[in-house]
């Protein structure tokens, strides 16, 4: 209950009446001295206006009190509602939330479904997808087929009930990015998409990865010349071999500097000046033969030095499979959708 309002009315009250009590008190003694003295024009003057003075000091404490009041009740009031506001909106988050699992859930045609990747061919460059589910309602004629791109695949179902199939995929191929999946029954299919999640191209999902970074780097271009001083963390993958350091000035390489440590200095200096194209690059070789290039550093001038994670992948021969240039989304490894 609100209390404070009729508190600052009564205290307002309180305070006219003491004045007025003052006020009848004093201008009875000023009477008084009325009576026994003859500058009684003056007097009356000098009380009239004491008198209109402490008359507006007392309104105005009483007034700036009542504000003062007003102001701490009100910001108590908004951070109240403030918080009152948060915990409305967790509350409807995780409403939300809740509803959105329960939809989801509901349209779900599946109990269970897992799409996981196995064997690569690196003649063809294609990956195996392996595709596991169990539909929620199923009959006898139940057929199940699992759609990525342009490949369709008929899955079958074993004594379980379970409904297993497989496909052969282009690992770096852009394809479709949604699993779409379609169960008929007497006749009747319904379809859905199981994953709208970007996990192409494929390659992502069942080769090794190269991955380094230049720590406390210092370079700058100086006397035509590009100097360049750093520490390079390698990466702890045994699938990737042959790890080096290619730099090039301008697309031409200058220099290639082989990587055996986990930590390895560097420091090198190569003819260039400013508005030289100045790259260094990581290069490896998986266990399936693929050799994969990583752009760690790149730069122009002195003052702006891009790190960039752009991946190129090329068969054995050197013929380029995947440029991570063209590419519009790299994402994590993901093998199993449920």
């Amino acid at each position: 209950m609100n209390i404070l309002g009729p508190m600052i009315i009564c205290f307002s009250i309180i305070a006219l009446i003491v004045f007025a009590i003052y006020y009848l008190i004093y201008k009875n003694k000023i009477n008084k001295r009325l009576q026994s003295h003859e500058s009684t024009a003056h007097i009356s003057m000098v009380s009239g206006e004491s008198a209109g003075k402490i008359m507006f000091a007392v309104v105005t404490i009483v007034f700036f009190i009542s504000i003062v009041c007003m102001l701490a009740k009100i910001s108590s009031n908004i951070d109240s509602y403030y918080n009152y506001l948060r915990e409305e909106i967790l509350y409807l988050r995780h409403d939300v939330s809740k509803l959105e699992s329960q939809i989801d859930e509901q349209n779900s045609l599946f109990t269970m479904f897992e799409c996981n990747f196995g064997k690569v061919d690196n003649v063809n460059h294609t990956v195996e997808a392996i595709f596991k589910c169990i539909p929620k309602t199923s009959g006898n004629d139940t057929s199940i087929s699992v759609t990525i791109g342009n490949n369709s695949t008929t899955l079958e179902k074993n004594n379980e009930g379970i409904y297993t199939g497989k496909a052969t995929l282009p690992m770096f191929d852009h394809i479709d990015d949604i699993i779409y999946a379609s169960i008929t029954t007497n006749d009747i299919t319904t379809g859905a998409s199981i994953s709208n999640e970007i996990y192409t191209p494929l390659y992502t999902n069942c080769l090794p990865d190269l991955y380094g970074d230049m720590e406390e780097d210092n370079f700058e271009f100086k006397n035509n010349k590009f100097y360049i001083n750093g520490n390079y963390y390698n990466q702890k993958d045994d699938d990737i071999k042959d790890i080096k350091l290619i730099f090039k000035i301008n697309g031409k390489t200058e220099k290639e500097i082989a990587i055996t440590e986990d930590l390895t200095n560097i420091s090198e200096e190569f003819p260039a000046q400013i508005g030289n194209k100045v790259e260094i690059i990581a290069q490896g070789t998986d266990n399936y033969g693929y050799i994969h290039q990583i752009l760690i550093l790149g730069t122009t001038d002195n003052n702006s030095w891009s790190e960039a994670s752009i991946d190129t992948i090329s068969d054995s021969k050197g013929n380029i499979l995947y440029n991570g240039e063209n590419s519009t989304i790299r994402v994590e490894t993901r093998t199993t959708i449920e």
